[in-house]
């Protein structure tokens, strides 16, 4: 427990950040699994939707930190290569 009360501040502002941020992953696992869902149903249209909002949120998610770069890079690699897989069919 902070003994200051700058320490008080930061233990609620950490807080706050760690709801922001759980909130947002959670968000992020939700679009994952909606993009791998429409590949699996073959539907090329509401796949390249789903992944393309997939690509733009784990953008967003490194640019602020949440995730790392690799994280973000292996997610949309592995989206966009099974995208273009259903393509080529």
């Amino acid at each position: 427990m902070p003994t200051r009360p700058s320490g008080f501040r930061d233990l609620r502002a950490s807080r706050r950040r760690a709801v922001r941020n759980l909130l947002a992953r959670e968000r992020l696992a939700y679009l994952v699994r909606r993009s791998r869902q429409a590949l699996a149903k073959k539907d090329a249209a509401a796949a390249k939707t789903a992944v393309m909002a997939v690509v733009s949120a784990l953008d967003r998610s490194v640019r602020s930190g949440l995730v790392k770069a690799g994280y973000a890079a292996r997610h949309k690699s592995r989206l966009m290569l099974r995208l273009n897989k259903m393509g080529k069919k």
